[in-house]
């Protein structure tokens, strides 16, 4: 409860929850202080509130305790405190941001540094050179006759108008010494300085020349690639790119259709598990709040009535994966199950009849190629020759006229003229029959003349999407324990029984020119009556 004594209602404006990022302050709307706003008022008051960012209709603001920098328009990064750290507080207007003047004065000062060092670096090298070529022991009077002043002093102060003239490069290249130079200045020992002045140790000169080198050839210096090296990098390039074949990495990396489709709409990557496990929790807490005695409104505070729609949502969204929780033994997957021997058999003894003899039947979704082999004993026992084609993802032990392949990537020229073609029969039924929907319609693609299939209810009918007409409709014949579950076995190594509890219908679909034909044929067998 607030300090005004109301609570929170996100369907009430007023009444709606505004929430410090920062710190666990919070108000409602109608309480909010008047220096947190919703826009920038001027150039000293910034904008605290911002709408639409936060779920149950929530506001997020900064309050008055955080300080907001013009620049950022947000409060300083510097709420997070590190125990047991000291140091001085960074300055809240230095280091925030690099604007582009800061960008440009810092690369000015750059090459200002390169050019002193380089001016220091020749002069001291110069006067090195002077000095060392004294004897040992020759007086300073010696020493000036040998070198005029005004030839030192012109080494000390340089011409700045030439110097300023000069580009980095050869100012680069003069404070490179020669060898001569170089081995004079590593074979003195000492110089002789003017009066006033401590003689410099020459080890020491050296080190300190040396270790300026160093830094020069950092900073300047960049990584280079020879030719050699570039025609390697070039001709291991063209080797990669020479060896990878696009069309055979796509061939590898096609999902199949019913992998494709379980991916990408079953589970929904929103539903994580701290979502779920955070609803229950304000389920709960709810009840115990009214098992407790306490108003419904309080409840709906904790608990607002969009978390349980959000449950159930959730829970119709996760049917396929909670269904071996919730049916246990009776539980029948979405997916691959297959039919019974003994329901196969009653399904060929009806079908066998409308076959002739040049027919070419496909079962588009094989499973343990029970079906073609069933079919092809009936079919010779009456006389008739025809042929069979197989198809499946995973390989059967009997595979007679079996080809593993998806059934979305068979085309229409790759299989005889509809007239011919008999297809069916139990495809992956999916979620609300959406895999079931797809194998038809691949089916309906090559036009075959009789289509035969164990769908549920809810898969769209084939007078919907081509002219086909139904022919029959068997509701019976596949209750009960009609499935099973591939691999699937009970402490006893016993094959798993499977059932619906809507068993999924029978159904047999002839094309509009073959329909006068099929159902003269079923009136004949007794498979419909004069009436249907």
């Amino acid at each position: 409860m607030f300090f005004c004594q109301q609570s929170e209602d996100m369907n009430v404006e007023d009444l709606q929850l505004a929430i410090c990022r920062r710190c666990p302050k919070a108000y409602h709307r109608k309480c909010l202080p008047r220096e947190i706003t919703f826009s920038d008022a001027d150039e000293n008051n910034f904008q605290r509130a911002w709408v639409d960012l936060l779920p149950n209709n929530r506001i997020l603001i900064y309050c008055l305790e955080h300080k907001i920098i013009s620049e950022l328009k947000t409060p300083a990064r510097d709420h997070l405190k590190f125990p047991g750290v000291e140091g001085k507080r960074k300055k809240e207007d230095l280091g925030l941001l690099l604007t582009e003047e800061k960008d440009v004065a810092s690369k000015r000062n750059i090459v200002s540094e390169s050019f002193v060092a380089d001016k220091t670096v020749v002069k001291k090298l110069k006067l090195a050179e002077v000095y060392s070529g004294a004897d040992v022991g020759m007086s300073n009077s010696e020493i000036k006759k040998r070198w005029p002043r005004q030839d030192v002093h012109s080494l000390k102060k340089p011409n700045i108008t030439d110097t300023g003239r000069k580009s980095l490069k050869d100012i680069a290249d003069k404070s490179k010494p020669s060898p001569r130079k170089d081995s004079t200045l590593l074979k003195s020992r000492s110089f002789v300085v003017k009066p006033g002045h401590r003689n410099i140790d020459g080890s020491k000169m050296k080190n300190s020349i040396s270790d300026r080198r160093r830094m020069k050839k950092v900073n300047i210096s960049q990584p280079s690639v020879d030719a050699e090296m570039e025609k390697e990098l070039l001709a291991l390039i063209k080797d990669s790119t020479s060896s990878f074949n696009e069309e055979e990495f796509m061939k590898s990396h096609i999902v199949p259709i019913t992998h494709a489709h379980h991916s990408k709409h079953l589970l929904e990557k929103s539903i994580t598990l701290g979502l779920v496990e955070g609803s229950v929790k304000a389920v709960r807490a709810a009840l115990e709040m009214l098992d407790g005695g306490c108003d419904i409104e309080d409840a709906k505070a904790v608990c607002p009535p969009e978390i349980l729609c959000q449950i159930f949502q959730w829970k119709r969204k996760l049917d396929v994966y909670l269904a071996p929780f919730l049916h246990g033994m009776r539980y029948t997957s979405f997916g691959r199950h297959f039919t019974k021997v003994e329901k196969l058999k009653e399904i060929v003894d009806r079908l066998h009849w409308y076959v002739r003899s040049g027919d070419t039947i496909v079962d588009f979704c094989s499973g343990a190629n029970d079906f073609s082999c069933m079919m092809k004993v009936k079919l010779e026992q009456m006389g008739k020759s025809c042929s069979f084609r197989n198809y499946d993802l995973i390989q059967p032990k009997n595979d007679f006229s079996f080809e593993k392949r998806d059934w979305m990537t068979v085309r229409p020229e790759e299989l005889p003229d509809g007239s011919q073609l008999i297809m069916g029969l139990n495809p992956p039924f999916g979620v609300k029959a959406s895999l079931a929907n797809k194998f038809i319609s691949q089916a309906l693609k090559f036009k075959p003349k009789l289509i035969v299939l164990i769908v549920p209810q809810e898969t769209r009918r084939l007078d919907q999407k081509a002219s086909y007409n139904l022919i029959w409709e068997d509701n019976e014949v596949l209750s009960g324990k009609s499935f099973y579950l591939p691999g699937s076995l009970d402490v006893h190594d016993n094959q798993l029984e499977q059932w619906n509890c809507k068993p999924p219908p029978l159904y047999l679909w002839s094309r509009a020119d073959w329909t006068a034909s099929h159902k003269k044929i079923a009136l004949g067998r007794g498979h419909i009556t004069v009436e249907e």
